[in-house]
Protein backbone atom coordinates (compact mmCIF):
# COMPACT_ATOMS: atom_id res chain seq x y z
CA UNK A 1 0.00 0.00 0.00
CA UNK A 2 1.45 3.43 -0.86
CA UNK A 3 2.62 5.51 2.10
CA UNK A 4 0.05 8.25 1.50
CA UNK A 5 -2.93 5.87 1.80
CA UNK A 6 -4.69 5.73 5.15
CA UNK A 7 -6.98 2.79 5.81
CA UNK A 8 -8.83 1.21 8.69
CA UNK A 9 -9.33 3.44 11.70
CA UNK A 10 -6.00 5.27 11.27
CA UNK A 11 -7.72 8.17 9.55
CA UNK A 12 -9.37 9.19 12.86
CA UNK A 13 -6.05 9.81 14.61
CA UNK A 14 -4.76 11.55 11.46
CA UNK A 15 -7.73 13.93 11.43
CA UNK A 16 -7.52 14.55 15.19
CA UNK A 17 -3.81 15.38 14.84
CA UNK A 18 -4.70 18.46 12.77
CA UNK A 19 -5.20 21.68 14.74
CA UNK A 20 -5.57 24.24 11.94
CA UNK A 21 -9.07 24.87 10.56
CA UNK A 22 -9.07 24.42 6.79
CA UNK A 23 -12.79 24.63 6.00
CA UNK A 24 -15.81 26.33 7.52
CA UNK A 25 -18.77 24.19 8.59
CA UNK A 26 -20.64 25.33 5.48
CA UNK A 27 -17.75 24.33 3.21
CA UNK A 28 -17.58 20.91 4.86
CA UNK A 29 -21.32 20.43 4.29
CA UNK A 30 -20.93 21.40 0.61
CA UNK A 31 -18.02 18.97 0.19
CA UNK A 32 -20.03 16.13 1.77
CA UNK A 33 -23.04 16.85 -0.47
CA UNK A 34 -20.84 16.95 -3.59
CA UNK A 35 -19.31 13.59 -2.72
CA UNK A 36 -22.71 12.04 -2.01
CA UNK A 37 -24.10 13.28 -5.36
CA UNK A 38 -21.14 11.87 -7.31
CA UNK A 39 -20.95 8.59 -5.40
CA UNK A 40 -21.92 5.46 -7.31
CA UNK A 41 -24.53 3.15 -5.85
CA UNK A 42 -22.87 0.21 -4.08
CA UNK A 43 -23.16 -2.96 -6.15
CA UNK A 44 -21.11 -5.94 -7.24
CA UNK A 45 -20.42 -4.17 -10.55
CA UNK A 46 -19.02 -1.02 -8.91
CA UNK A 47 -16.89 -3.24 -6.65
CA UNK A 48 -15.49 -5.13 -9.67
CA UNK A 49 -14.87 -1.88 -11.55
CA UNK A 50 -13.09 -0.41 -8.50
CA UNK A 51 -10.81 -3.45 -8.11
CA UNK A 52 -10.01 -3.45 -11.85
CA UNK A 53 -9.15 0.26 -11.74
CA UNK A 54 -6.82 -0.30 -8.78
CA UNK A 55 -5.11 -3.22 -10.52
CA UNK A 56 -4.62 -1.15 -13.67
CA UNK A 57 -3.27 1.82 -11.73
CA UNK A 58 -0.76 -0.33 -9.87
CA UNK A 59 0.18 -2.81 -12.56
CA UNK A 60 3.80 -3.58 -13.35
CA UNK A 61 3.29 -2.48 -16.95
CA UNK A 62 2.76 1.08 -15.74
CA UNK A 63 5.77 3.31 -16.38
CA UNK A 64 5.09 5.60 -13.41
CA UNK A 65 5.82 4.95 -9.76
CA UNK A 66 2.62 4.24 -7.81
CA UNK A 67 4.11 5.88 -4.70
CA UNK A 68 5.43 9.20 -6.02
CA UNK A 69 4.42 9.38 -9.70
CA UNK A 70 7.99 9.58 -11.04
CA UNK A 71 9.22 7.54 -14.01
CA UNK A 72 10.04 3.87 -13.43
CA UNK A 73 13.31 2.72 -14.94
CA UNK A 74 14.62 -0.74 -15.65
CA UNK A 75 17.52 -1.70 -13.42
CA UNK A 76 19.64 -4.80 -12.77
CA UNK A 77 20.46 -5.90 -9.22
CA UNK A 78 24.21 -5.65 -8.68
CA UNK A 79 24.49 -7.66 -5.47
CA UNK A 80 22.58 -9.86 -3.08
CA UNK A 81 20.48 -12.90 -3.84
CA UNK A 82 18.84 -11.17 -6.82
CA UNK A 83 22.17 -10.24 -8.46
CA UNK A 84 21.74 -10.06 -12.24
CA UNK A 85 17.90 -9.97 -12.10
CA UNK A 86 15.99 -7.11 -13.71
CA UNK A 87 13.52 -4.99 -11.78
CA UNK A 88 11.70 -1.69 -12.15
CA UNK A 89 12.94 1.03 -9.81
CA UNK A 90 11.77 4.56 -9.16
CA UNK A 91 13.85 7.27 -10.83
CA UNK A 92 13.49 9.29 -7.58
CA UNK A 93 15.77 6.83 -5.76
CA UNK A 94 16.96 7.30 -2.99
CA UNK A 95 14.06 9.62 -2.02
CA UNK A 96 11.59 6.95 -3.17
CA UNK A 97 12.66 3.33 -2.82
CA UNK A 98 9.77 1.73 -4.76
CA UNK A 99 10.80 -1.37 -6.72
CA UNK A 100 8.85 -3.98 -8.63
CA UNK A 101 10.25 -7.33 -9.68
CA UNK A 102 9.52 -8.14 -13.31
CA UNK A 103 9.31 -11.43 -15.14
CA UNK A 104 9.70 -12.13 -18.88
CA UNK A 105 6.05 -11.38 -19.74
CA UNK A 106 6.06 -8.13 -17.76
CA UNK A 107 9.41 -7.14 -19.33
CA UNK A 108 7.85 -7.36 -22.81
CA UNK A 109 4.84 -5.27 -21.69
CA UNK A 110 7.12 -2.65 -20.11
CA UNK A 111 9.26 -2.46 -23.25
CA UNK A 112 6.15 -1.88 -25.37
CA UNK A 113 5.03 0.97 -23.08
CA UNK A 114 8.37 2.83 -22.95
Amino acid sequence: MPENVIYGWRYISYIKSKKEIFFTDEEVENIINTIKEAQLKPSIMTEIQHVNNLKQAHSASSTTCPQCGAQLVRRVAKKGRYKGKEFLGCSNYPRCKYIHNINKKQTKEFSANT
